[in-house]
């Protein structure tokens, strides 16, 4: 995923997430809000790509590292 882009709206995000390794490239850019947790934008990226929680992902924070193993 990209690096977050602000909108005119300041409290709002423009992101784009690309999955690697797919060819043709996959991808979705959507809109978050600034105060989004990650719990949220974990469901947000599941409704997106149209997944149902079954596959592992991970978050990266600075040098925070956040995973959930998902369903599977």
């Amino acid at each position: 995923m990209t690096s977050p882009k602000p909108i005119s709206n300041a409290n709002t995000y423009q992101l784009k997430l690309t999955l690697q390794e797919s060819h043709p490239p996959i991808w979705r850019r959507f809109l978050v809000r600034g105060h989004t947790t990650l719990g949220e934008l974990h469901w947000i990226l599941q409704v997106v790509m149209g997944w149902d929680n079954d596959h592992m992902h991970q978050f990266h924070v600075g040098k925070k590292l956040y995973v959930d193993y998902g369903n599977g």
